[in-house]
């Protein structure tokens, strides 16, 4: 993969520098000249959008392709009819002239999917693995690529939404309207870890299993939609893999409930759990407090390692993990745990 001429890859970071004080400060490394398919297989997307999301993308050094991006909103509200939606996802995976398949929004939807897209297991395993990356609703595609297919994947901000697209809208912000879901995770710091690898050293341990250290390929994703596969034919085996959960705009009482469902099954083996972002995004300290007392209590009935890292999910921020790799989470002390895992893509 030919890299461009530094002055090439400085000018965006400069862009960037005199028009946000919202971007990353230690996502330092330049945007990577990747070839990218955009596309969405769950809600619809503001179509007017689209043509500056692309602009914009390229500005940072991008090529991007919005070839597959076929909306024609169907009852539900979501991009198309699951046909369609399965053939676009299908062909943007497939299409060897581009290095990712990026999500542009999540929303709801894509569960729906996985009858359809299961027809092309075999086929999937014959072609070259291709990193996707989104995040929320994505976790069902996640879910049939780790699991089903095989391949690793990227659990991290969506096209439309992160520190950089923020600085870059046209878009009139009120002053008293706050910073937007992922509106301070950075393009710039997802390039770097997907050739530099992730390690992160602010995991919480929440029971003393966890600072024993754990390893294992990573699952998961929202816990809402890795719920919706538990009991069901598309339910994977988490033996020796460890769980990342998040979500939002759900009640406390409610992920407390789903807890439980996790604990009482006897068939999801996993080796461990992290725990991302619940909360709300504007959330008070008492509301903090409540939903990471839930996470807590459950870490406290199970014998698995359990850790808590709020900058993965629906926040301010959401650092990118590669589900379906290994990860090595250890404890070199007693207050903070660590997460390392190896790069996704060479030079």
């Amino acid at each position: 993969m030919k890299l461009m001429t530094r002055s090439a890859l400085i000018a965006p970071l400069l862009l960037l520098a005199s028009c946000s004080s919202n971007a990353e400060k230690n996502a330092v490394k330049p945007y990577k000249p990747l070839t990218v398919d955009l596309i969405s297989v769950s809600s619809s997307y503001d179509e007017t959008k689209v043509d500056s999301l692309k602009e914009n993308l390229e500005m940072l050094g991008m090529k991007v392709n919005t070839r597959y991006f076929d909306q024609t909103i169907s009852d539900l509200g979501y991009v198309n009819l699951d046909d369609n939606r399965v053939t676009s996802l299908i062909n943007a995976i497939k299409a060897p002239d581009s290095d990712l398949v990026w999500f542009i929004r999540g929303g709801a939807g894509a569960l729906n999917l996985l009858p359809a897209l299961e027809q092309y297991t075999d086929e999937l395993k014959q072609h070259p693995a291709k990193p996707i990356i989104g995040y929320s609703d994505v976790t069902a595609i996640h879910h049939f690529l780790n699991n089903i297919v095989g391949w690793p994947s990227v659990h991290g901000i969506v096209a439309a939404y992160n520190s950089e697209i923020e600085a870059m809208s046209d878009e009139p912000k009120l002053p008293e309207k706050e910073d937007t879901s992922n509106a301070r995770e950075s393009i710039a710091r997802l390039h770097q870890s997907l050739y530099e690898g992730v390690y992160y050293d602010r995991l919480l341990p929440l029971n003393d299993a966890a600072k024993q250290g754990v390893s294992g390929e990573l699952r998961g994703g929202n816990l809402t939609l890795f719920q919706a596969t538990i009991g069901t034919r598309y339910e994977a085996d988490l033996t020796d893999k460890i769980l990342v959960l998040e979500d939002v705009n759900e009640g406390y009482r409610k992920i407390d409930r789903v807890l439980h469902q996790l604990e009482y099954a006897d068939n999801l083996n996993a080796a461990g759990v992290v725990f991302g972002q619940f909360h709300s995004i504007d959330a008070n300290d008492a509301e903090r407090l409540i939903y990471k007392t839930v996470l807590e209590n459950y870490a406290k009935r199970v014998s698995i390692p359990v850790y808590y890292y709020p900058y993965i999910g629906h926040g301010f921020y959401n650092r990118p993990v590669f589900l379906g790799k290994t990860a090595e989470l250890a404890c070199a002390g007693k207050n903070y745990c660590s997460l390392k895992q190896e790069k996704l893509l060479s030079e």
